[in-house]
């Protein structure tokens, strides 16, 4: 999960239909809690045939100032260019600007919208990157951490909480996968992090700490990878041959096979900057 606050997007994103938006200072910024804060949990490790090692991140503080206001994020330097990607000289500018660990796994929108999820308040918005309103799509996400479109359509959430797994939002709402070799994905350990969606109507979630899971097309979890304890930000390539996902400071790569299953796993490369990769994006 991102501790970043602000998120920011390219210059020159299309605007869009603001009416019925409103900006982040009208919004109650949320406590919910992931299933690793849960006094809850306990209870649940308790009966899994192997109960998972605790796991808590930032040694299971909050941050002092996660209920103030945020201050204006440094912004980056202008762009070097990276050929066929971006051009050099581009700039950034915050779009939108909340308390809390909120604006997670983001999405593009139809008409330049960001569709992204709020851990902290339990909700999906969209925002219009050209005025920074917003609109709740979706309430009651319990700890959603991340949402992801297939090319059919569908919209899936990881969800954070506790009774982790993921949610289908569209087209029709309801639980989609919550358990792995018959017990809570609780027992697998570790927090749900990221998740993409593919045409098949399966979804990867990467859960740090726990693995690399996928969940077919009827919501059954297998897990893939070896040593992938920190899996992050995930993505299909755009031919869904491939499969990415961050662990730590490397990017791996998996074969997506004909049912979803993944083999052939590789070190794609290592991070230039930082160690714990993030969210993941294909163009």
């Amino acid at each position: 999960m991102r501790t970043t606050i602000a998120l920011g997007v390219l210059l020159g994103c299309a605007a869009a239909t603001a009416s019925a938006q409103k900006p982040s200072s009208a919004f109650d910024r949320g406590h919910s809690q992931q299933n690793w804060q849960n006094p809850g949990l306990a209870a649940v490790v308790a009966k899994c045939k192997t109960p998972p090692k605790p796991f808590s991140i930032g040694g299971g503080q909050a941050p002092a100032s996660a209920n103030e206001p945020p201050p204006e994020p440094a912004a980056p330097p202008p762009s070097t260019a990276i050929p066929g990607v971006i051009a050099a000289g581009e700039t950034w500018k915050v779009v939108w600007q909340w308390e809390g660990n909120n604006a997670d796994g983001l999405i593009a929108g139809d008409g330049g919208t960001i569709l992204f999820a709020n851990n902290d308040a339990s909700n999906v918005m969209k925002v219009d990157p050209a005025t920074g309103l917003a609109t709740v799509l979706f309430a009651d996400t319990n700890t959603g951490g991340a949402v992801s479109r297939s090319k059919n359509g569908a919209l899936f959430l990881a969800v954070r909480g506790l009774g982790a797994g993921i949610e289908q939002l569209e087209p029709q709402r309801k639980k989609f996968a919550s358990s792995f070799n018959g017990e809570p994905l609780e027992c697998a350990g570790g927090v749900v992090n990221d998740l993409v969606a593919d045409a098949r109507g399966g979804v990867y979630l990467a859960v740090t700490g726990g693995g690399l899971f996928y969940a077919n097309p009827r919501g059954v979890m297998s897990k893939y990878g070896d040593g992938v304890t920190l899996a992050n930000g995930i993505i299909l390539s755009p031919d869904e041959k491939t499969l990415y996902v961050t662990n730590g400071a490397v990017v791996l790569a998996f074969d997506v096979q004909r049912d979803g299953s993944l083999k052939n796993q590789r070190e794609l490369g290592k991070l230039r900057g930082g160690q714990g990769g993030d969210g993941s994006a294909v163009d």
